[in-house]
């Protein structure tokens, strides 16, 4: 198992060891590092998708779940946190299992979360149309229209990233 370089001036060094040259001035702290784990996994995510579930199902009882489940949330974006100041190279689950473990953990773990992503964005978008926007536009429940609807969405949202890059890049 390697060791991860320390957090701070090593830093740079860490970004070299991964064979790329230091050339933006990082100035995220703990907490923004927090926030944005928190925000990415956050359990929020769901929460709207299933929230008449959890009443029908688990009554009154079922909100206080969701204070667990935050609690277990915020564990694991401590932990990813960590990761992100010990390792500050993109690639996410990917850099982090090469190095902590080896390159063909590494590798697992970057296609277990590409699949994650590919099906988190399909799910969410879908549970955007089909329980937000089409109630609130007025349209009858049909799982074909809801099907389009994220299909436009994954579009609208594929057209701004597509374009990001190449401008970017």
């Amino acid at each position: 198992m390697t060791q991860a370089p320390a957090e701070g001036p090593d830093s740079e060094s860490a970004v070299e060891a991964g064979g790329y040259r230091q050339e933006l001035k990082r100035t995220l702290g703990s907490f923004q590092v927090f926030a944005i784990s928190f925000a990415f996994i956050s359990v929020a995510v769901g929460i709207f998708a299933t929230f008449d579930e959890v009443l029908v199902t688990a009554g009154p009882v079922g909100i206080w779940l969701w204070l667990v489940a935050a609690v277990g949330q915020s564990l694991v974006a401590l932990v990813v946190a960590q990761f992100a100041a010990r390792i500050p190279l993109s690639g996410s689950s990917y850099q982090w299992a090469s190095r902590l473990g080896d390159p063909k953990v590494g590798w697992w773990f970057g296609w277990l979360t590409f699949c994650y992503l590919a099906i988190a964005v399909v799910a969410i978008d879908n549970a955007l149309a089909s329980q937000a926007f089409m109630p609130l536009a007025g349209i009858a429940a049909d799982e074909d229209t809801a099907r389009v609807i994220t299909l436009v969405v994954l579009l609208v949202q594929a057209v701004p990233a597509i374009a990001s890059k190449r401008l970017v890049g």
